[in-house]
């Protein structure tokens, strides 16, 4: 992944011309985040594919997990979804390359910052 991540990063500055601002770039990268909620609730009541359900949390233990969500992707949602995030992804880079900021460096902060604090990595 880290070659990927760096891959990318030069893809778009040789090639991402259009909404160069910061202001821009922003706008676009919260209206792909919309579109990815919005693609995942459509998967849920148009298309019905996946349901979400809701209760109390369970107490888990590091390594579980739960997304209260049932059933799987279809392959129409699964890939209009996968596209909704890959904007996200390009969007997200060229936010940091625009702020001046490595995205590899920013992953991989986050990486440390997660096995350092463990479960008290409190999102």
């Amino acid at each position: 992944m880290d070659d990927t991540i760096t891959h990318l990063s030069k893809v778009i500055q040789q090639y991402f011309f259009r909404n160069k601002g910061i202001a821009d770039t922003i706008s676009k990268l919260s209206s792909s985040i919309d579109k990815v909620t919005r693609s995942i609730v459509k998967a849920a009541t148009h298309c019905g594919c996946i349901e979400f359900y809701a209760k109390k949390q369970p107490s888990l233990t590091p390594g579980e997990a739960t997304n209260m969500m049932q059933g799987e992707l279809c392959s129409r949602c699964r890939e209009k979804i996968e596209q909704c995030i890959g904007e996200s992804f390009f969007y997200l880079i060229s936010l940091c390359i625009a702020m001046g900021s490595d995205p590899q460096k920013i992953l991989q902060d986050q990486v440390e910052q997660m096995k350092i604090l463990g479960k008290f990595n409190l999102r």
